[in-house]
């Protein structure tokens, strides 16, 4: 009988140890990344919001100004992708605590130029006093009612780049200080007064006169579609929005691109109004610039 119950303990002591085991190795590879058994986790800035919902991800919608703030915050991104535009990624990591975030090599996708927009007797006379294409300086000295998104969007970033187009000392090249340009920051301040966000500034300049000039991305093929469109003249800004997409330093984020196929990804942004075509030069001044009149645009 001592035999038996000590048979019986010992193989009570092996089936929990085998148990134990199990729980372990089980853990691990819970913990350990299996970048097959999960969907990818794919935080997509808005201006991707229709693309992004057509992929097979469990997709996060975010303003990449949002975005950007909670990777400076956090120890982790919380993502295995970021698809969102330039120069965000570079903003992200200059707001962070050492200037380095978690975030690897961004790839480039697709691209969409900003245009200016407004009613063709607006349009003919900012060129007529501009003396050519509208530079942000010049449209700054017009002063015109200006509708931007929020700056927290790639749009409303990219329309701030385009007021320091013109202004030498601060376009070229591109590290200037704002502040000490004083006819700059008077005419920053006199814009910012007039501004009216909007989430779709052309969708809402063609509705609604609300304000004259609207800045905006994917303007071309919008508004041709128009019922309005031959009331309004499209003027590019010679800044281009550059949509990346851009891996957490993982597992799952080295493999995220990959296993939801570049290929489809850059389809499902042309459907958008997209372009695969990429520019030799964006436009954008340097990403520190950009953030410091962001701030001065719109402080916290």
């Amino acid at each position: 009988m001592k035999r038996l119950g000590a048979l019986a303990v010992a193989l009570a002591l092996i089936a929990g140890a085998i148990f134990i085991n199990q729980a372990i190795h089980d853990d691990d590879s819970s913990s350990g990344e299996d970048t097959t058994a999960t969907k990818v986790r794919v935080t997509c800035a808005t201006e991707f919001a229709a693309a992004c919902k057509t992929l097979d991800a469990a997709v996060t919608i975010e303003a990449p100004g949002t975005t950007a703030d909670r990777l400076a915050a956090e120890s982790t991104p919380g993502f295995d992708l970021w698809i969102t535009s330039r120069p965000w990624p570079e903003i992200a990591a200059l707001r962070s605590s050492g200037g380095t975030v978690r975030l690897g090599e961004p790839t480039e996708l697709a691209s969409s130029p900003l245009s200016l927009v407004a009613l063709n007797a607006r349009a003919t006379g900012l060129s007529t006093s501009c003396g050519g294409p509208p530079t942000g300086q010049c449209v700054m000295d017009a002063s015109p009612k200006v509708g931007v998104t929020a700056v927290k969007q790639t749009q409303g970033l990219l329309a701030l780049a385009f007021l320091l187009t013109g202004w030498p000392d601060l376009e070229d090249p591109g590290t200037g200080d704002i502040e000490a340009n004083d006819r700059f920051v008077q005419e920053l301040i006199g814009l910012k007064a007039k501004r009216v966000e909007s989430s779709d500034p052309l969708t809402t300049i063609l509705q609604l006169p609300k304000f004259e000039v609207a800045l905006d991305l994917d303007v071309d093929r919008r508004l041709a579609g128009a019922a309005r469109r031959n009331d309004f003249t499209a003027t590019p800004t010679g800044i281009t929005a550059v949509a990346v997409a851009v891996p957490a330093t993982t597992t799952a984020g080295r493999a995220a691109l990959e296993r939801l196929d570049q290929a489809k990804l850059e389809s499902a942004l042309t459907d958008q109004g997209w372009s695969t075509d990429l520019p030799d030069d964006d436009g954008l001044p340097d990403p520190g610039v950009l953030d410091a009149l962001a701030s001065q645009w719109s402080p916290a």
